[in-house]
């Protein structure tokens, strides 16, 4: 019988094994577990990101294979235009239609978040950042209020 027809056959009784092998033997496994983490950071962080990359991508219903070829293909940020670092890149997408609309890093995508998608209030924080380029009341200089009257007219 192949391994894999002999597995489904005794499946719940080999999960079972494992489970009781894992309570048996749960703190030598965890102190394995955490030498290999402390030995391996590199290792350990491309595992989570391959991982994470497999979820965005089942997510948004893209083969993994697929995913890891748009990645090739557009290494940076289609906001600030940094190369990713292997855990940055974020699948971005249109909350109201689902539809992706490409890869931001993690700044980016939690901007975005955090304007909640609309473009209204990216132009308001726009015009706020170029309405106040000189304006400082509290500068790192001299960490007391500076223009307290001009308060209101900037």
């Amino acid at each position: 019988m192949a391994t894999r027809q002999w597995y489904l056959k005794n499946q719940k009784r080999e999960q079972q094994r494992g489970r009781d092998y894992y309570k048996k033997n749960k703190k030598r496994l965890l102190k394995q577990h955490e030498q290999y983490v402390k030995l391996n950071p590199n290792i350990i962080k491309s595992i989570a990101a391959k991982a994470r990359m497999k979820r965005q991508a089942k997510k948004y219903n893209i083969p993994f294979e697929v995913y890891k070829l748009l990645l090739v293909k557009h290494p940076f940020c289609d906001i600030c235009k940094n190369t990713f670092t292997i855990k940055e890149p974020c699948l971005d997408h249109d909350h109201t239609t689902g539809k992706l609309r490409g890869f931001l890093c993690k700044s980016c995508n939690f901007g975005l978040g955090n304007f909640k998608d609309q473009y209204s209030n990216l132009l308001k924080a726009a015009d706020y950042l170029s309405n106040n380029l000189s304006t400082h009341y509290i500068t790192s200089e001299n960490p007391s209020i500076q223009n307290i009257d001009n308060w209101d007219k900037a």
